[in-house]
């Protein structure tokens, strides 16, 4: 125990914002699911969406906003990062950690609060930022089984890629919502 001072891990840096609501993520904040979200059974191709309503802390950072783990296996499949002002979705092939797609997305404007939307079936992934679409690729296609696993928010397990915001709202879906 001497031998580790002054050295100590940070603690868990969340909150709960109020009178507004939601939880806010400092430099060391993340949050980890009590349990793995899993899809019965988890279907390659059935399509897919996901909500999340967050702030930035920052427009000049770069994290991890949300993975989503797999603790047997230590890996990653579906992460959401911010990258200064880009919003980047990545998927990677479970056993491998090979990556199977990206799409970065200009998402983040200013530091103010922003309803993202992922919607992903047999065409392809569409974001919409506030309710607008701002891009949709055919190359990109994510499935049900791509968001299973535990999640993890404002970080992930493998390295420190902590973001800083705060979180609104989130949802996961196993179906294609309608733009509507």
């Amino acid at each position: 125990m001497a031998g580790l001072w002054p050295f100590h891990a940070p603690l868990n840096d969340v909150d709960w914002s109020s009178p507004a609501g939601g939880l806010v993520l400092g430099k060391h904040g993340s949050l980890l699911s009590p349990s793995e979200l899993r899809r019965q059974p988890p279907v390659a191709g059935q399509p897919c969406s996901l909500e999340i309503h967050l702030q930035p802390r920052r427009l000049d950072y770069a994290g991890t906003i949300l993975a989503f783990y797999f603790p047997d296996s230590r890996e990653t499949g579906f992460t959401l990062r911010q990258s200064l002002s880009d919003l980047k979705l990545e998927s990677r092939e479970l056993s491998g950690s090979r990556t199977r797609s990206k799409l970065y997305v200009d998402a983040f404007k200013a530091a103010k609060p922003i309803a993202i939307s992922i919607v992903s079936a047999e065409k392809g992934t569409s974001v919409y930022l506030d309710g607008v679409l701002a891009r949709k690729s055919s190359d990109v296609k994510l499935s049900s089984s791509d968001l299973a696993g535990r999640i993890i928010l404002g970080n992930v397990p493998s390295t420190a890629d902590s973001w800083s915001g705060k979180l609104i709202g989130l949802a996961v879906y196993d179906h294609e919502l309608s733009p509507t």
